[in-house]
Order: C-alpha cells, then sequence, then structure tokens
C-alpha cells in the first residue's frame, strides 16, 4: 500500500460541527480525528483535542503516537470539509518516525 494511502487524514464535512457562543467559534474535530485514525490503519494514532477553537483556517497541535510508543507533535489546520496538515512534508517524516517507516 502506497505510503501516502496510509497517513492520509480525513476529510470530513463539519458543517454541522460548528458552533458559535459568547467566547467565539469552536469546531468540533472529533469525527475527523477518529476517520484519520482509522486510515492510519492501526499504525499509528493521532490524538488532538476534541474541540477547537476557531474555524476554518485554524492551525492547532496534535500527537502522532506508534505502536512502540515514539510520539511526534504535528500541525493540523481545519480546512473547508475537515482537517488536514499545515506542511504535508512535516506530517510524513512525522509519521514516519513514530512508525519507523
Amino acid at each position: 500500500m502506497p505510503l501516502r494511502a496510509r497517513h492520509s487524514l480525513s476529510v470530513v464535512a463539519l458543517g454541522a460541527f460548528f458552533v458559535v457562543g459568547c467566547g467565539g467559534e469552536t469546531t468540533d474535530i472529533s469525527a475527523a480525528v477518529d476517520d484519520t485514525n482509522k486510515n492510519l490503519d492501526g499504525t499509528a494514532t493521532m490524538a488532538c483535542d476534541d474541540e477547537i477553537d476557531g474555524g476554518e483556517g485554524t492551525k492547532f497541535d496534535c500527537t502522532l503516537k506508534g505502536k512502540g510508543g515514539k510520539t511526534e507533535t504535528v500541525q493540523i489546520k481545519i480546512i473547508k470539509d475537515g482537517i488536514a496538515p499545515v506542511d504535508e512534508k512535516a506530517y510524513v517524516s512525522s509519521l514516519q518516525k513514530v512508525t519507523g517507516g
């Protein structure tokens, strides 16, 4: 299986998950993270906060963890239809470090 297919971030429609309150907009990314972990196919897991303060374009940190316990912090952003790495090359490099690939 090509590496690209193993590390894809899930693009999940988040339109219904935007919440605007007194403190501003928050986005529930839990479904997108769950789908990303399914796409990682057990080679690694990604952990992020369930809700992020902000909407499209907001950047935040998540942690990739390999089976052996090695971890790497990756920067992710909210896009129109889900989440995506801020820097694809850095994301792939971090994934390779935690998986030993």
